[in-house]
């Protein structure tokens, strides 16, 4: 009797094992002209306001960025932006969405931006869209994107600490945007 309890208990276990759904996100590193060429604007600004809000009751947490433009590097933008990022703060809540860039007012980035078919600006994949600047002694620099060729081997995974990613100037940064910028605009023409 004790015998068949354990395999009922054993058979249920199992049962409820192979029943779950199992959740799981996975993120595929984006090489930068890939960014460039899907962002309909791409800009540097310093975030000046945040405010999560929800279209509906329960529904999932967005938040709208703002920023004052420093610098715009494609398409056409007033001196602040707003766009919207996935997940947020709302009263004692806070949703957070992996892969979703997060921000705070002084916050000073180069964004890549979409309009989505409301009107809406997003981030272009995600956190792919954005790379904060920092200061490193007392210069503004970039994590280095990932770029083929220039900082990961054409073809190759890309690896962790690699040692052509270190941080660049922000000059530098832009330098290889409006690059592949240009690179992308001689593609279209052909």
């Amino acid at each position: 009797m004790r015998m068949k309890r354990f395999v009922v208990a054993w058979c249920v276990v199992v049962a409820m094992t192979l029943t779950t759904s199992v959740l799981a996100t996975v993120t595929i590193p984006t090489d930068l002209s890939d960014v460039v060429a899907l962002a309909t604007l791409i800009v540097r600004g310093r975030v000046v306001d945040t405010r999560a809000f929800t279209d509906e009751s329960n529904g999932p947490v967005t938040t709208a960025v703002t920023v004052a433009v420093s610098e715009v590097l494609k398409g056409r933008a007033d001196r602040v932006v707003t766009f919207r990022a996935h997940g947020g703060d709302l009263g004692r809540y806070r949703q957070v969405i992996v892969g979703a860039p997060t921000f705070s007012v002084g916050d000073d980035a180069y964004l890549f931006l979409r309009r989505a078919p409301d009107g809406a600006l997003w981030t272009v994949g995600m956190g792919a869209g954005v790379y904060k600047v920092a200061m490193a002694s007392g210069t503004p620099v970039v994590n280095p994107p990932v770029v083929a060729g220039i900082t990961a081997t054409v073809g190759a995974p890309v690896t962790r600490g690699d040692v052509r990613r270190k941080p660049m100037g922000v000059g530098d940064f832009s330098g290889i945007v409006r690059l592949l910028l240009a690179v992308n605009a001689e593609d279209i023409r052909k």
